[in-house]
């Protein structure tokens, strides 16, 4: 991550779920946001890969069209997040770009008032110290006061976010004070009416009465994770948002285990290449290919180019197969489908799983019946694919992988202007699957305790819900 002309390090897997674009990450003197795609320098060689996952790409293609998220006609790809290697020693080195924000500081030493009140100065960016890499602030005295960022952000829940325009929301519209502004704080409860913003000209707002309804206005469609404004403008009211709470930021990441397309060595080397070769219309497209693009040729050695065509075919017909059933159903299908060994064991595969006896997982206690079935998962491929964001609440998933409950999951910001990429993450694991006897899920439910105890449950949801 870039910040400035300072470097700051992230793994791989938080840019896809904590610390992706438009969340914001915390530094020792400021507060920064992570850069949309646009602003992912990824020009070295080596610094990032194509993750090929045809499935995930289908269905975010088919989804985000729908949702005008994704332009007509444009083929997605999924790429690994820049890693710097430190190998470029001219020039940008990868890395992603991240603005300062807020814009709002507060000095860290507090004047004592009195009588359990203590009062912080409120400064904007541009009024700290440039010489001291605007990690202070000097004020009238010249006393050098070290600032840290202000907790409070205005957004709303289409994931715009800005800074709170403090001399607005204290004084309102149409009065204009060019007074200094403080965080006056009284007591140490920590309650919103006990923290207020109080101007030199007496005004003064507590936090409690900055959480009201329209209190800010209406959104402006402020994206500054992409350096700019929704283009058709924003309808919502403008929301108090806590920057270090959990709901700052909801990362809406797809999540799918690879399937094993066949077993030969010949499948896995074009799997390996899939991105390129099903550009190929004919075998003589496959021979295009293997010109231009070295690994493909070193990879394809020894295979006809009507030999690997034809399997190419064979693929895309077997994904498109896989496509029609929601993603959760086809993995299920798969790992409870009773075969014996499910995928290959070779060091390239995606998936090799088996499924044991009885015997092998000791399925002979009596208490051991509601399973059907045990599979050992020796090796696992999974792609997590962030297509998005939400603030304040959290986007539906699907528990089943529907396509429905994705579609509600794409209402969220945009990780792009123009998008034709997502980020993803490959990881690979292995693990134990279990499949529970319907029948015997369905004969415990219509024992009276069980259903007394599910009534029990739901009279105190229904009367949580009426208490919100």
């Amino acid at each position: 991550m870039k910040q400035s002309s300072k470097r700051v390090h992230l793994r791989q897997s938080q840019l896809i779920t904590t610390f992706g674009p438009g969340a914001m990450v915390d530094l020792p003197t400021r507060s920064v946001i992570i850069g949309g795609l646009d602003l992912w320098h990824m020009r070295e060689k080596g610094s990032w890969h194509t993750i090929q996952e045809p499935r995930a790409v289908s269905i975010l293609e088919s989804v985000l069209q729908e949702n005008g998220r994704l332009r007509e006609g444009v083929r997605l790809s999924l790429r690994s997040p820049p890693v710097d290697w430190g190998r470029q020693p001219f020039g940008e080195p990868p890395g992603i770009e991240a603005k300062i924000f807020p814009a709002w500081f507060v000095t860290r030493e507090a004047a004592d008032l009195g009588g359990g009140i203590r009062r912080r100065r409120l400064v904007r960016w541009r009024d700290l110290n440039p010489r001291g890499g605007r990690a202070d602030f000097t004020g009238e005295d010249g006393k050098k006061t070290p600032v840290n960022p202000i907790r409070f952000v205005a957004g709303c829940k289409k994931g715009h976010i800005q800074d709170i325009d403090w001399t607005f929301a204290v004084h309102g519209a149409g009065e204009k004070c060019t007074e200094a502004l403080w965080l006056e704080e009284r007591g140490t409860s920590g309650d919103p009416r006990s923290t207020r913003i109080v101007c030199g000209c007496g005004r003064s707002l507590s936090l409690h009465d900055a959480q009201a309804p329209g209190r800010f206005g209406k959104c402006r469609g402020h994206r500054p994770w992409l350096h700019d404004q929704q283009p058709e403008g924003c309808t919502e009211d403008l929301r108090f948002l806590t920057r270090t709470a959990t709901n700052t930021y909801f990362p809406q990441v797809l999540t799918v285990i690879s399937l094993p397309a066949a077993e030969d060595e010949l499948t896995r080397l074009i799997e390996a290449h899939l991105g390129v070769l099903s550009k190929a219309v004919d075998a003589a497209g496959i021979g295009m290919a293997r010109e231009f693009n070295e690994a493909v040729r070193a990879a394809l050695d020894g295979y006809s180019n009507e030999e690997v065509f034809d399997r190419v075919k064979q693929l895309q017909k077997a994904q498109q197969q896989n496509l029609e059933k929601a993603p959760k159903v086809a993995e299920f299908e798969l790992l409870a489908s009773g075969d014996r060994e499910i995928g290959t064991n070779a060091p390239d595969s995606k998936l090799y799983a088996v499924t044991l006896d009885r015997s092998e997982w000791g399925g002979s206690d009596p208490g051991d019946s509601p399973i059907a079935s045990v599979v050992a998962v020796h090796r696992l491929r999974e792609v997590a694919c962030l297509y998005g964001f939400t603030r304040f609440e959290a986007a539906p998933t699907a528990i089943d992988g529907d396509l429905e409950e994705l579609y509600l999951a794409v209402e969220g910001a945009a990780l792009a202007s123009e998008l034709e990429w997502l980020p993803a993450i490959e990881q690979l694991g292995e693990g134990i699957f279990l499949r529970f006897d319907e029948a015997a899920i369905k004969k415990w439910l219509s024992r009276d305790e069980v259903r007394r105890r599910v009534s029990e449950l739901h009279g105190g949801y229904l009367k949580w819900q009426a208490n919100l």
